[in-house]
């Protein structure tokens, strides 16, 4: 077998061990879990974290930046009661900072169109859970695509307007 450190799509593999970014695990999560049912998949974070906490102590912060954001979405709506105030919170938090890393990354574009076409995308790569957890409707997509679709090409990106 190989050593040494070779690049991957996903990671690094050094000798015989391999390390997938957290981007990479989140994206598989998310398509793992879109294909279960809400109430499954509810159960199943529950059983996740009781087994984190069973683990670290029931004091432990929970930690989510593995989840997807159905996931998320699961413990934020809490439809079934089985999450505490201390969960919910940290997963609507996680929400939110996923939200912001994406504008953060669309805005590193540096045109409005870009931003909008982003936030386009991330709406049509949510669950509706997800959606909801978000407080994102129809018509923040509309509005985003509307956005995009008067700024291509017409205006100047935010670079040139700054300098």
């Amino acid at each position: 077998m190989p050593t040494g450190k070779t690049a991957t799509a996903s990671g690094t593999t050094t000798g015989d061990v391999a390390t997938i970014s957290l981007p990479a695990r989140r994206a598989a999560a998310q398509i793992a879990d879109a294909k279960k049912d809400f109430t499954a998949l509810s159960n199943e974070v529950r059983a996740t974290l009781d087994a984190q906490y069973k683990s670290a102590g029931k004091t432990a912060t929970p930690k989510l930046d593995e989840l997807s954001g159905r996931a998320l979405a699961a413990i934020a709506l809490n439809q079934g009661g089985g999450f505490s105030r201390t969960e919910v919170s940290a997963a609507k938090a996680a929400l939110q900072s996923r939200e912001r890393e994406g504008a953060t990354g669309a805005i590193h574009g540096g045109s409005f169109a870009a931003y909008s076409q982003t936030l386009v995308t991330q709406y049509d790569a949510m669950s509706s859970e997800e959606r909801q957890a978000r407080g994102w409707s129809e018509r923040t997509r509309d509005a985003a695509a509307t956005l995009a679709a008067q700024t291509s090409g017409t205006m100047p990106s935010l670079f040139d307007q700054m300098g």
